[in-house]
């Protein structure tokens, strides 16, 4: 890179010329795009900082140098709220003196919330006057945009309505997928970008982009040149690249990734861009290039003379696969590329590709899966034609929901069995699948199939045919009730309030208890059938009891109102004393000690206890009444 002691002097006479009591004309302007996203306080490998404050510290040396009438301005995104994407300020505009506004503005951009990448593009584009001569954007950036965003539109955009307008790119850290995400944005503006791994990169990165932003850099007449030449195309030294399936091919037209780098320079920032075409102005030298397209890469090199492009192109040895299910939908299917010979690898695996996938040339095997269907195709991709897959397999969709009676509501918490026919298997048939889903989906070969739905102890089959190409849409019923439960009692006799518990026990079934919840106004799905619901206060025996039938498909509800009592005992100040209150069939309903703060609640009715002299006596507990025992020492 060549020094800067020559153009910072440049930059100062640019602006100082003539009378200092004059007015300044306007010159160049450089809007300063921060992220103050949270991953910004992420820290860089080996470094000794945040990326936050490494960019901070970087940015305010750089700005330091400059002349104090330069325009740069700041905008800065993601550093006040959380998880706002409308969190973008233009803290300085780019006008003439505000460079001091700038720098002072620095420390005060925090680390907070999203990254509304493309809202604060907008901002700066906005904020940039109409009137200086070249108008530059500086993005300094970690991540991509995440706010459902198209970064490549927005330069699309800004090429078209603000031609010159050149935005340059930083990255920070070792973030292929984060340049990728924003290389559009230099190479439809003209701008440069670059990939910072730590406080060196930073500043070369820095002197770089503000040398190119600040300075007219107006060049000399030179000769006309023929449109579509490569002088036209870049008029000074640098690559000019395309790429081709195969040697001799014509030019992709698909966005190819490049990577350049200076051959033996292993310190510098490789150049990373996306495009067809690859125009890059650099030095001259050595330069080794990778390119990758779809699955395919290409590897090269190339010398760059002085004064004039170098025009290559590089050859992926690849052809491309086309996936189609005679012209249906695939993006629900799972495709499986595996790569045959020299060896077999997988390649690629996930959803069929919006647009044909590059491969490199070789035999294949293409695994197409959809639900229970699969189909597997040997295929061979030769080098600069495509290949196409059109998977034909017999299948159709079966989309199910359960009932609780014929046009009743859905019902949830069931579970589906799909078998078939299998003469091997113990009872004549096979599970092929199985889901608790609510409306659960399934992709079957065509065929004939048995559904088991089945919830709270109930089931229920049916026996359905899939065609090829259809969907069969299928509601199974289920004799199932829901069962609304209430419970009130004198709420006075224990402000804590006891535990409240419901058992339902099935009287067509020897009283088996089928639920139980400790709900307050529990909704329990139950079988049709004859129940007797239960309510209990507390461990004691208060509780009130109930039976109803219930019809499938039928809400029922059921208020249990629960008689009960409090007890409590006084032990007269002495340890050790224990109390067990029997009721009339001589069952201990309450077993408490001396010390014990607790209060009983206790069914209506007579009971029995034993004094600590050995003396028995009743004790008549009455509904919503409170009453203490006191076991006086005479």
């Amino acid at each position: 890179m060549r020094s800067t002691a020559t153009w910072w002097p440049l930059i100062f006479l640019l602006a100082f010329s003539g009378n200092a009591q004059a007015q300044v004309p306007q010159g160049p302007a450089v809007t300063v795009v921060l992220d103050g996203s949270g991953s910004m306080a992420g820290w860089l490998d080996g470094a000794k900082t945040s990326k936050m404050d490494m960019a901070r510290a970087a940015l305010g040396p750089v700005l330091a140098k400059l002349p104090p009438q330069s325009a740069v301005g700041l905008v800065a995104f993601g550093h006040r709220r959380k998880a706002n994407c409308g969190d973008v300020e233009q803290i300085v505009a780019p006008e003439t003196g505000g460079l001091e506004k700038t720098v002072a503005a620095l420390p005060a951009v925090a680390t907070t919330g999203k990254g509304p990448m493309v809202q604060a593009l907008r901002q700066a584009v906005d904020g940039l006057p109409a009137a200086a001569p070249k108008r530059s954007i500086v993005l300094i950036h970690d991540d991509p945009d995440n706010c459902n965003q198209d970064v490549c539109a927005e330069a699309k955009g800004i090429a078209g309505t603000h031609p010159g307008l050149a935005v340059h790119v930083i990255t920070l850290g070792n973030k292929p997928q984060a340049q990728a995400a924003v290389a559009c944005l230099a190479t439809l503006t003209g701008g440069r970008q670059f990939e910072a791994t730590g406080e060196t990169s930073l500043n070369s990165a820095l002197d770089e982009i503000f040398k190119a932003a600040l300075l007219d850099n107006v060049p000399a007449p030179t000769p006309a040149v023929r449109p579509g030449s490569p002088e036209a195309k870049l008029p000074g030294s640098g690559l000019i690249l395309t790429a081709a399936l195969t040697n001799g091919g014509p030019a992709v037209a698909d966005r190819v990734r490049w990577r350049i780098t200076r051959d033996g320079e292993s310190k510098d920032q490789p150049i990373v861009a996306e495009a067809a075409e690859l125009v890059q102005e650099l030095p001259p030298g050595r330069y080794a290039i990778e390119a990758r397209l779809g699955l395919a890469e290409a590897k090269g090199s190339f010398d760059v003379a002085d004064g004039k492009p170098t025009v290559a192109q590089v050859v992926f040895n690849a052809g491309r696969i086309v996936l189609a299910k005679d012209g249906a939908d695939l993006s629900a299917s799972l495709i499986t590329l595996t790569q045959l010979e020299p060896t077999r690898q997988v390649m690629f695996v996930g959803r069929a590709p919006e647009a044909a996938l590059a491969l490199p040339a070789g035999r294949y095997e293409a695994r197409v899966e959809d639900g229970l269907t699969q189909q597997t195709n040997a295929i061979s991709v030769t080098a600069g034609s495509d290949a196409n897959i059109s998977p034909s397999v017999a299948a159709g969709r079966l989309e199910l929901e359960a009932a609780s009676a014929e046009n009743g509501p859905p019902l949830d918490a069931v579970t589906y069995t799909i078998e078939r026919d299998d003469p091997d298997a113990p009872q004549g048939r096979r599970e092929i699948a199985r889901s608790a889903a609510p409306r659960p989906d399934f992709t079957l070969p065509a065929g004939t199939y048995y559904v088991l739905a089945r919830a709270k102890q109930v089931e229920a089959r049916q026996r359905l045919a899939i065609s090829a190409g259809t969907t069969v849409r299928q509601t199974i019923v289920l004799a199932l009730s829901r069962l609304n439960l209430s419970a009130k009692f004198n709420a006075t006799l224990s402000p804590q309030g006891p535990a409240l518990v419901f058992r339902v026990l099935n009287l067509d079934d020897g009283e088996t208890e089928v639920a139980r919840s400790a709900a307050e106004a529990p909704v329990l799905t139950v079988p049709a059938g004859r129940y007797r619901v239960e309510a209990k206060l507390g461990s004691e025996n208060a509780k009130a009891t109930v039976e109803t039938e219930l019809a499938a498909g039928r809400d029922a509800q059921v208020a249990l109102d629960i008689p009960a009592g409090a007890v409590s005992f006084d032990a007269g100040g002495r340890s050790g004393v224990i109390l067990e209150i029997s009721d009339a069939s001589g069952n201990v309903v309450w077993h408490a000690g001396s010390g014990e703060t607790s209060t009983a609640l206790l069914a209506p009715g007579r009971y029995t206890y034993r004094t600590p002299e050995g003396v028995d006596k009743t004790l008549d507990v009455k509904n919503g009444e409170k009453q203490t025992l006191k076991l006086s020492a005479n």
